[in-house]
């Protein structure tokens, strides 16, 4: 199907669309940048007009305990949480649950298949300078089910961040973090991965000095590219 038009957009986010023509849409938007951009700015817009209830301390999702908000966005919240069954502490990316044709819903609708991609990215990476995935699922929020990515969790911050400190770190500092990050890449590459979306907010620079890329979820796999 070529780009999506206004009544196609207004019919996704109003949840309209029966089923076959919502999964010709998902696979559209899932492979065409510009329309998945339109459709998430779209949907951002509307957000807030309404927001987002975020978990509370002491709720699960799954088998993991949420601790924390650690940061997020527009569709979705990363949460520091306590894995229960192994008993450590993981960061926890979880999607908007929706299932109802609201907002909630095109957001995860929108964005559940580039969280599937960065799962199946970065499971494949086992290196030091990449962040680890341990799980990709869904559970029930709210009587409606949230996908969400348990990762490894890195106590730092991102590489901008890291940059701006005041003084300034030094050149050799500067220079040992980016091969870090220069190696995290290459082991993607090496397994086939381009990232895609590569930048300093998706760079964790630890508080051990080790840097971590993150963030695979527009990743190119070259074994399942089209030729």
């Amino acid at each position: 199907m070529g780009c999506l038009n206004d009544e196609q957009i207004d019919a996704l986010i109003t949840g309209e669309l029966d089923d076959d023509r919502l999964r010709r849409v998902d696979e559209h938007v899932d492979s065409c940048a510009s329309c998945r951009q339109l459709v998430l700015a779209v949907a951002r817009s509307v957000a807030g007009q309404g927001g987002h209830q975020r978990l509370e301390a002491g709720a699960r999702v799954g088998r993991y305990i949420v601790l924390d908000v650690v940061g997020g966005g527009a569709f979705g919240v990363v949460y520091r949480a306590h894995d229960s069954e192994l008993d450590r502490h993981v960061a926890l990316k979880v999607l908007r649950p929706g299932s109802d044709g609201s907002v909630a819903d095109v957001h995860a609708r929108a964005e559940q298949p580039r969280l599937q991609r960065e799962a199946r990215a970065m499971a494949k990476l086992a290196h030091p300078n990449v962040v680890t995935v341990h799980e990709v699922g869904t559970a029930t929020q709210a009587g409606r089910n949230a996908t969400f990515l348990a990762m490894e969790l890195v106590e730092g911050r991102t590489l901008r961040s890291w940059l701006g400190d005041e003084p300034r770190h030094s050149w050799r500092e500067v220079v040992d973090v980016f091969v870090q990050v220069g190696r995290g890449l290459g082991a993607a590459h090496d397994a086939g991965l381009t990232h895609r979306d590569f930048k300093p907010e998706n760079v964790i620079v630890g508080d051990d000095g080790r840097a971590r890329v993150t963030d695979f979820g527009l990743a190119v796999d070259a074994s399942e590219a089209s030729v």
